[in-house]
């Protein structure tokens, strides 16, 4: 079995945003238990499952954000007394 994967370049960006995401629908009777299930879920996740979830999000809103770097910003202002 061959796995397909497309050049995600050419789909526009809120496709490739979605593109490979694991779906999952879950239906409540109330907001309050869909909340507490939310929270319940987030509490399970170890923090490395947690950094690896921001680290693909990220790769996939800014996928050469590793070569770019951080550009550093200092602002200096005066404030008014008065």
């Amino acid at each position: 079995m061959s796995s397909y994967e497309p050049n995600l370049r050419a789909f526009p960006p809120h496709i490739r945003y979605n593109y490979g995401m694991e779906k999952t629908v879950r239906i409540f009777t109330n907001f309050a238990d869909a909340e507490a299930a939310d929270i319940e879920e987030d509490m399970r996740m170890s923090p490395e499952q947690r950094i690896s979830i921001v680290l693909d999000l990220q790769k996939r809103i800014y996928p050469d954000a590793a070569e770019q770097g951080f550009e550093r910003v200092c602002r200096i202002t005066q404030f008014q007394r008065g």
